[in-house]
């Protein structure tokens, strides 16, 4: 009888350690990061950044999004958070009048959006903050560096994601305007989608340097314009090319070291991830956040690949 009554008794210590596991797990905040390729190799330090922010306060963070760039299938994932009720997003509206139907329906519920990574400076009123690169500043800064290294006379070519990406229309902006008042003799020829996809990134570069002989600098507004530049250039033996990429991912410093590639200009994801969960966290417990938050830019060359984090 007294094993009968001990078994019992555990039982229900199982139960009830149980029921309270299950109830903090009920209690336990959601947040939902909607990635624009939710395996793009450099955009996963922000979802450690704000994995590791969420558990440092106690929040499920999941990070979600197209295998492929898909402005719909990211819609449709915010879509999926806002029916599950959510407590925050955390998203990149690549095309604001895309995102922005999706971002009422999340006002309208209450349910707070922090833009990381990009932003849409239209609709300001419809997230509670933004954290990334200073989009302006990046294109001036971008101008500077080629000129400089170009001897301010260059035929660039330009890569982008798509050619209505806003961030990156916001950074070809403010480089063409920077240019166009300090460099007459430098000037973008040809502007080029790639869809950020590394096969199509090396056929486009491949074409434009073939159809486009005279282009001496290529700017790159997205990852894998860099690595597909180094290839061609490899495989064809092309020199001459002053190319300016964009972030640190690993085929890009190795193009550097191997001097293909020029130089990169860094974002720093971690900080825009591991943020946007602070940011999150502040506002849901009634505090204020900034409206913008310029993350910051490093260019990093052969002079300074080994010290510059």
């Amino acid at each position: 009888m007294k094993l009968i009554k001990t078994g019992a008794l555990a039982l229900a210590i199982a139960a009830a350690l149980t029921g309270a596991e299950t109830a903090q797990a009920e209690d336990k905040k959601r947040i939902v990061f909607v990635s624009g390729i939710v395996g793009l190799p450099v955009l996963q330090p922000a979802r450690i950044g704000a994995q590791e922010r969420g558990a440092e306060l106690g929040y499920d963070v999941s990070w979600v999004g197209p295998t492929e760039f898909s402005e719909a299938e990211m819609v449709n994932q915010m879509e999926i958070a806002l029916a599950e009720k959510v407590d925050a997003v955390i998203t990149s509206p690549t095309n604001p009048s895309v995102f922005r139907p999706i971002y009422q329906k999340f006002q309208e519920a209450g349910i707070p959006i922090v833009n990381a990574i990009l932003d849409a400076p239209d609709d300001e009123d419809l997230r509670i903050a933004y954290i990334g690169t200073d989009q302006q500043q990046y294109g001036i800064n971008a101008a500077h560096h080629l000129a400089k290294q170009t001897g301010e006379k260059a035929s660039i070519a330009v890569f982008m994601t798509t050619l209505d990406m806003g961030n990156q229309v916001a950074q070809l902006a403010a480089f063409e305007e920077t240019i166009a008042a300090n460099y007459p003799d430098m000037e973008v020829v040809v502007k080029e989608p790639n869809n950020s996809d590394a096969i199509m990134a090396a056929e486009k570069a491949g074409t434009v340097f073939l159809t486009y002989p005279e282009v001496n600098a290529v700017f790159c507004l997205e990852v894998a314009c860099g690595p597909a530049a180094a290839q061609v250039m490899r495989e064809t033996g092309k020199t001459g090319v002053t190319v300016l990429a964009i972030d640190d991912v690993d085929d890009t410093l190795g193009a550097i070291r191997e001097g293909l590639v020029w130089g990169t200009m860094t974002q720093d994801f971690y900080r825009m991830g591991y943020e946007s969960v602070g940011f999150v966290h502040d506002y849901l417990n009634g505090k204020d956040v900034p409206s913008i938050t310029d993350s910051g830019t490093v260019l990093v060359t052969a002079e300074n690949i080994d010290s510059y984090k």
